[in-house]
């Protein structure tokens, strides 16, 4: 599992910089769904809980990885 959460990180980076759309970050989510649920599954039990709790994550992830590119960027143009 730790190998899937750090290759969608490395995709969300990517999509930051636009190195890869959207749609092919949708794939590997698509991709890894099996697991993530199954993961989940494990923990929670209740279907609606674990859906909410992948997505819930995915977009949590996403948005982390845009707050940190953001301040990147701003801490890049202070310096300027």
């Amino acid at each position: 599992m730790l190998s899937i959460g750090a290759n969608i990180s490395r995709k969300i980076i990517n999509i930051n910089k636009n190195e890869i759309s959207k749609e092919e970050f949708v794939d590997l989510v698509e991709v890894h769904k099996l697991s993530l649920y199954r993961f989940a599954k494990s923990r929670l039990k209740n279907d609606i809980e674990v859906e909410d709790a992948i997505s819930e994550s995915i977009l949590k992830k996403s948005w982390m990885m845009r707050i940190v590119s953001n301040e990147c960027y701003d801490l890049i143009k202070r310096k300027i």
